[in-house]
């Protein structure tokens, strides 16, 4: 059995899972030997690996490493007798959420396959009537990014309108359901997009620092541009 388990800048906290946008990682970490509880905060903003599975060297035995492509080596050590005392600094240091409302607390539905399913809508309305027969709480739907797609690609801020004829007479049924609908949104565009163009020209994307243009990464049907939502060009569009 392998004990290697990299992780990167990007990661979720799952080994091999990558997450877009994450300016920090947070690794709360208690040691067995004492019971003290400590957590090591990274703030840099440039692709980053962890290997936390204690590669082995022959000359120092097993080691834990963190590499970096760029920046300083900036990080805060933060101690706690508890975990949740540690969690808690680190909330201080990277800032807290807004507490959601009420309905976020509850079950949440979604299903890749309902949304992507060429009679789309038509199986979510079957989907809201039968939790309706079988009295099954659902506080809230949410959209897969199939009802995104142009072919076979996703295209975010887009209704595909075979799949979806009709979206408000949907989501109006949810709400008499008394379901409330989230949508599977990122904020990415595809090289493609039909609107890709307009976003440009309105400087409302990440730019390159060199170039001064759209900076390309890999999403997830290829390469696309994100939205700068520091910009106020990108909140306004």
């Amino acid at each position: 059995m392998s004990t290697r388990n990299s992780a990167s800048r990007f990661d979720s906290g799952s080994s091999n899972r990558k997450m877009r946008g994450s300016r920090t990682i947070a690794r709360p970490i208690a040691t067995a030997e004492t019971g003290t509880f400590y957590g090591l905060l990274y703030d840099n903003l440039t692709a980053a690996n962890f290997d936390l599975g204690a590669e082995h060297s022959n000359y120092f035995g097993l080691y834990r490493s963190y590499e970096v492509a760029d920046g300083d080596l900036d990080y805060t050590l933060v101690f706690g007798p508890t975990l949740r005392d540690v969690v808690a600094s680190f909330a201080e240091l990277t800032g807290k959420m807004a507490f959601g409302p009420r309905w976020s607390l509850g079950f949440a539905q979604t299903a890749m396959a309902l949304a992507d399913a060429a009679d789309a809508q038509e199986r979510i309305s079957n989907f809201i009537d039968r939790c309706g027969q079988k009295d099954i709480p659902i506080s809230m739907f949410h959209f897969g990014s199939g009802y995104t797609m142009i072919g076979p690609r996703r295209y975010v801020f887009n209704w595909n309108k075979a799949k979806f004829p009709d979206p408000p007479r949907l989501t109006s049924k949810f709400a008499a359901a008394n379901m409330k609908v989230v949508a599977n949104l990122k904020p990415c565009l595809l090289r493609d997009h039909p609107r890709f163009p307009e976003v440009e020209a309105q400087g409302a994307f990440i730019n390159d620092a060199v170039t001064g243009k759209p900076a390309i990464s890999q999403f997830w049907d290829g390469e696309g541009a994100h939205i700068d939502f520091t910009n106020p060009a990108g909140v306004s569009w």
